[in-house]
């Protein structure tokens, strides 16, 4: 009676820790462990409210480019921009840059954002500086997120 009693609850057993075995499989099988995949496929930036980033890349080496456009109802003046911190390397235009309400704005330049292609992924802050022409001075920030591309 001790015997059959042990032995049914073995099976018990190892069929349960068999079922927990094939959902682990199946879960790393379809990468749920990897912390990469939950990143957005497409980059994305939120938080901001004057100036609309419309698309972005970067590249591994910390090259990226911004495509802007002024929501703001009046014209602004872009000064700097600022990721994590740091200032835009080298913008292309160069900053500062008078922006007319809903005015679009193509500018480049190396940022701290680094990684390998692909795999990497960042969430950081950007800060744009500007004053609305004939103003004070103001800051429009939120998040990057994303892949390096």
């Amino acid at each position: 009676m001790r015997g059959q009693t042990a032995l049914e609850y073995l099976i018990t057993y190892g069929w349960a820790v068999v079922a927990i075995s094939v959902i682990m499989v199946l879960l790393f099988y379809m990468n749920v462990f990897n912390p990469s995949a939950w990143m957005p496929v497409s980059n994305e930036a939120v938080g901001l409210s004057v100036f609309g980033v419309t698309d972005f890349s970067v590249n591994g080496s910390g090259w990226i480019v911004l495509y802007l456009v002024n929501n703001a109802q009046a014209s602004v003046n872009l000064t700097d921009i600022r990721i994590q911190g740091s200032s835009l390397v080298s913008p292309n235009p160069p900053l500062p840059r008078l922006l007319s309400p809903g005015a679009n704005l193509t500018i480049s330049g190396i940022s701290i954002i680094v990684g390998n292609k692909g795999d990497a992924f960042y969430s950081d802050t950007i800060a744009f500086n500007y004053s609305i022409v004939g103003g004070a001075n103001h800051t429009d920030s939120g998040i990057l997120r994303g892949k390096i591309d």
